[in-house]
């Protein structure tokens, strides 16, 4: 396993976390323990490295090593050795690593080899240790997953299974303190976490059009604080037409131009369309204000675009295949394309619902307070069923798929940007409900990470299907 180092940078710390890794194999379990947060008095000061890492492997054959820092106030130093005495002692037979960052309080623990029954008998002792090492009590969660090849790096899984238990350990957090008292010394085992497997996005089957108030009222929201997909992933797009006469792509539900402004250089002319006329108007003048002449931007349905017969180099669809007929779609694609040439759906980024960041637990919250269980979709609900793949293939492609994580830092202000920019948590969607909404979700961000910055992995992909 890469064990990563801190970045140079004062080894100051308000708070800490612990992150013990695994080298994930065909079996691993995770757990994160929460302790109160250390007070202001205590800390040396505000961090400005909150990427300090210890890296400790635990080998059968292999003496103890500690590399970069161990910081933070007398609280969480005395968590982070305590947790590295309690990982000599009971975790030497596992396939096991240790990286421990300080910038949170909370310990994390993953693990991999061995039952899952071990792993919380072994939690069970840390607690124990925890609470006569440290002067505040802490809470544990625990899952565990069976990790198969399919399911690509190991890394994704860890994050499911990190995402799993910060969620259940926020919400227990929250009704304990809704009677006015702290979480102390409890242990919650979330069960086994869900992990998709490679190719499986998530995607609706909807068999008509989509619905217009889709993203209503989320036109300039949508321009402005959605991440940009990684440059890496628009060059290799730019690639599959390197060395051909690149004459004509077709960008289906175009957005405000996230996929056709970049790519415009490389075509002689594009046709993009979109079925919300805010969108495509944003659009025009995103592409007035940077000089890009070479798209014909369309106010419609994808499904209704005449496309000659091989008349296409690169269909592409960002983001929003998955609100169209696919089965339709599929087949134009296969006719419209010239041999050879690939229909590119484009997609991820920051996947809320999943509670892949400490700040989508906070998001998902308060979206079910105000607007209840059922995910959103504008005016409809969202469900999840069929992959593009079962559409694709039997429509005569052939399918790549290329994953590409970025790092993002969000602020609290473009964390509800985003949020308005969704087709669950539009304007529209939330009407009356908009203010009372924000100022709940302001509030429970500024508790979550008070500097105000958020971390977070996107996970952008390209599934890129060739026509045979």
């Amino acid at each position: 396993m890469k064990l990563s180092r801190a970045p140079a940078g004062p080894p100051c710390m308000n708070g800490g976390m612990v992150a013990v890794l695994a080298a994930l194999s065909t079996q691993a379990q995770a757990v994160r323990i929460r302790s109160a947060a250390p007070s202001r008095s205590s800390s040396p000061g505000p961090c400005r490295n909150r990427d300090c890492f210890v890296a400790k492997p635990v080998v059968r054959s292999a003496g103890v090593r500690v590399i970069g820092h161990l910081a933070g106030n007398a609280c969480m130093q005395a968590v982070g050795e305590a947790t590295l005495r309690w990982a000599d002692l009971e975790l030497p037979d596992w396939p096991f690593s240790v990286c421990a960052t300080f910038g949170g309080d909370e310990v994390i623990v993953a693990a991999a080899g061995r039952r899952y029954a071990e792993f919380v008998r072994a939690v069970a002792h840390l607690r124990d240790l925890l609470a006569e090492s440290t002067p505040r009590t802490c809470s544990f969660a625990t899952a565990s997953t069976g990790v198969s090849t399919r399911l690509g790096e190991p890394r994704a899984a860890y994050r499911r299974l990190v995402s799993q238990v910060d969620h259940a350990l926020f919400a227990r957090k929250n009704e304990v303190r809704s009677r006015g008292k702290e979480p102390a010394g409890e242990l919650i085992d979330t069960g086994v976490a869900q992990m998709r497997r490679q190719f499986e996005r998530p995607t609706t089957e909807t068999g008509c059009e989509m619905t217009k108030d889709l993203f209503t009222g989320t036109a300039d929201y949508y321009a402005r604080y959605r991440p940009r997909y990684p440059e890496r992933l628009l060059q290799d797009i730019r690639e599959l037409v390197e060395g051909v006469q690149a004459e004509h792509l077709v960008d289906w539900g175009c957005g405000t131009g996230e996929v056709a402004l970049p790519l415009s250089p490389s075509f002689e002319r594009i046709t993009a369309i979109d079925i919300d006329p805010e969108m495509v108007a944003v659009a025009r003048r995103r592409a007035a204000e940077t000089g890009v002449t070479n798209v014909d931007w369309k106010v419609g349905r994808a499904e209704e675009l005449p496309i000659e017969p091989e008349s296409c180099d690169v269909i592409t669809a960002g983001s929003s295949c998955h609100w169209m007929d696919r089965e339709l779609l599929s087949e134009r694609a296969h006719t419209g394309l010239r041999r050879g040439a690939p229909l590119v759906l484009v997609g991820g980024g920051s996947s809320v619902w999943d509670v892949n960041a400490e700040w989508h637990s906070v998001a998902v919250r308060c979206l079910r307070k105000h607007l209840g269980e059922p995910r959103r979709a504008g005016s409809a609900t969202y469900t999840v069923t069929k992959r593009h793949g079962d559409y694709l293939v039997p429509a005569g492609f052939r399918l790549e798929n290329r994953d590409y994580p970025t790092e993002h830092e969000w602020t609290a202000d473009e964390i509800v940007g985003y949020l308005y920019s969704t087709s669950f948590a539009g304007p529209s969607v939330l009407g009356d409900r908009q203010e009372a909404f924000e100022r709940d979700l302001r509030r429970e961000l500024a508790e979550t990470s008070p500097d105000g910055t958020f971390r977070e992995q996107l996970d952008f992909y390209l599934m890129i299907a060739p026509k045979d």
